[in-house]
């Protein structure tokens, strides 16, 4: 079996930021800021995130809070520690939590995330 992207589908660029340093607050606790991957920008396609469709590719994480499913070229430092920023078609910003991530059949072609976008 083999892993196909249609590269036409990854319309979308998200900006992709992991956790950077923690660093002392000053009131004895820490503070960890927002540092951009590398590469910090992902094509990907992104679709709502459905009972039927978050099943199909994350059988293992059901998860009720999330609320999108990215797929794009492999990239390897997406984690359960990233948070993605993406502007839609209407050019709205959203920003949200990756849940989980699939490296589909483990070939390091296509990353899929499931993510839970934060709404202030």
């Amino acid at each position: 079996m083999s892993v196909n992207i249609v590269l036409g589908e990854l319309r979308q660029v998200a900006r992709l930021f992991g956790p950077d340093v923690a660093t002392p607050d000053g009131l004895g606790g820490f503070t960890t800021t927002a540092a951009r991957l590398t590469p910090p920008e992902w094509r990907c396609s992104i679709e709502n995130a459905s009972v039927r469709s978050s099943e199909r590719r994350f059988a293992a994480t059901v998860s009720s809070n999330a609320t999108h499913i990215m797929s794009g070229r492999y990239h390897p430092g997406i984690t359960r520690q990233t948070t993605v920023a993406w502007t839609d078609r209407s050019g709205a910003e959203h920003e949200g939590n990756v849940l989980d991530v699939v490296d589909t059949d483990g070939a390091g072609v296509e990353t899929v995330i499931l993510v839970a976008e934060v709404v202030e």
